[in-house]
């Protein structure tokens, strides 16, 4: 992924993981999950959900097979 630039709260570079982890936070398209169940949130949505399916999409394909049992 290269040097981004972006650092985390101990001033260490994110690791690829830390970038999966924010995009995947349905937050971003404006719902919120909470009790198990995701709610429409108040905010406005960052990107749209299409957007946010298509970056799961590419990062599905994208990340490394895991083998079985893991």
């Amino acid at each position: 992924m290269g040097n981004l630039g972006f650092r985390g709260h101990v001033g260490l570079e994110l690791a690829v993981s830390n970038y999966q982890h924010i995009l995947k936070n349905n937050l971003y398209y404006g719902m919120i999950y909470f009790g198990g169940e995701f709610y429409e949130g108040k905010h406005e949505p960052i990107v749209s959900k299409k957007l946010f399916d298509i970056c799961q999409e590419v990062m599905t394909r994208k990340s490394k097979p895991h083998p079985e049992g893991d």
